[in-house]
């Protein structure tokens, strides 16, 4: 897993680099391309030391104090051999959580208000068990990387395009005709970040792989019912490249979220874990 999750980053930095390379070597030839060189492997340390923290901080997650989720996580750290992952939460409604990893043995699960108040103990263990076999399986460490390489990627898109629009609309069109386009090329780019990093097969597999450990089993499909009704009802707003992160996807299917939507669905995700629960 470790092997592939190793190829899995070198894929996504050979990816970068024939993107930047392309313009590199359009601007500048040979000394273009080794620039584009450095630049991506300079971003994949970077994203890899500083990813988790940033994804951490932007999420406004902070330490989580409570004895009985702390036992919760430990248990099932116990039963996949890794190290307890810190805990934080986050103040969100939305019933969710995800995980940010260096290493199996150094890694933190971020959960928000919304799920520890809505999902009973055995729901909660079974999300936690979900992203500690993420942990375990060093998913985590390459969703972050290409987290953290995306999250600035699809903000700028978003604001360019919205800047183009309004510029379209009100005073200059070429300029905001400019604007729209550069944003419509930002947002393949990203996508194609996440879709060469992330498999929905992750997903079904953490489902399984949880399934397999919890004492109640069943209550993994019940934790992906309960989370998904409250996204369908009140899905966050606005939309990012990191949904991927996620347990489950929170935001809602615009044009822009479409690019990025790497989960497979709630009701695809009880079918596969209620055909290994029969």
């Amino acid at each position: 897993m470790k092997t592939m999750n190793a190829f899995t980053v070198m894929t996504l930095g050979l990816t970068l680099w024939l993107m930047f390379g392309a313009v590199g070597f359009f601007l500048a030839g040979t000394i273009g391309l080794l620039a584009a060189a450095g630049m991506t492997a300079g971003l994949l340390v970077l994203a890899y030391v500083a990813g988790p923290r940033y994804l951490l901080w932007t999420s406004k997650a902070v330490p989580l104090d409570d004895p009985v989720i702390t036992e919760l996580a430990a248990r099932q750290a116990l039963n996949r051999h890794i190290e307890v992952p810190r805990l934080y939460f986050m103040d969100s409604n939305l019933p969710n959580a995800f995980s940010v990893a260096w290493s199996r043995d150094r890694s933190s699960i971020a959960l928000t208000t919304g799920l520890m108040e809505q999902l009973d103990d055995h729901e909660i263990e079974a999300v936690l068990a979900h992203e500690i076999e993420h942990i375990a399986t060093c998913t985590t460490v390459a969703r972050n990387v290409v987290a953290f390489l995306t999250a600035p990627l699809s903000a700028i898109a978003s604001r360019a395009f919205v800047y183009g629009y309004l510029k379209y609309r009100n005073t200059n069109k070429q300029k905001g005709l400019l604007s729209a386009i550069a944003a419509l090329l930002i947002v393949p780019f990203a996508a194609i970040l996440v879709h060469i990093t992330i498999s929905p097969k992750d997903t079904f597999k953490a489902d399984y792989r949880a399934m397999l450990v919890l004492q109640y089993p069943d209550s993994l499909a019940s934790a992906i019912r309960k989370i998904n009704k409250k996204i369908l009802e009140q899905p966050s707003a606005g939309g990012n490249a990191n949904a991927h992160m996620w347990f489950a996807n929170p935001f809602g299917r615009s044009w822009f979220n479409q690019f990025f939507v790497v989960h497979p669905s709630a009701d695809n995700r009880i079918d596969e874990l209620m055909l290994f629960y029969d």
